[in-house]
């Protein structure tokens, strides 16, 4: 019973990362093409490419896990990643020392 809760669990927190993921897609700078764009074209690859991995996994590690569990981790993963790689801080501090003495 625990073990059905946690794969929930895992597979909501995938879903909600995607739609973390989107959003920052839909709010990331580009400088030719429509963020609109970049949405539909990385969505669909990255639910792809996650499902293919997380069945490799399944495979290879010979887990009684579903293959969407996996799926929805790696989505976890990849869309935790975009997002922490974009929003991360920028700021820089600079210091300026006046080194010309002035003569009197």
């Amino acid at each position: 019973m625990i073990r059905f809760k946690i794969l929930i669990v895992l597979r909501l927190i995938g879903l909600i990362a995607l739609g973390l993921g989107i959003k920052t897609m839909l709010q990331a700078p580009t400088l030719i093409l429509a963020p609109q764009f970049l949405v539909l074209l990385c969505t669909p690859i990255l639910i792809v490419v996650s499902l293919a991995v997380g069945f490799g996994l399944k495979r290879g590690l010979k887990s009684s896990w579903h293959t969407l569990t996996f799926t929805a981790t790696l989505e976890t993963l990849v869309c935790g990643i975009f997002y922490f790689s974009l929003h991360r801080s920028n700021e820089q501090i600079e210091i300026q020392l006046d080194t010309k003495v002035k003569s009197t």
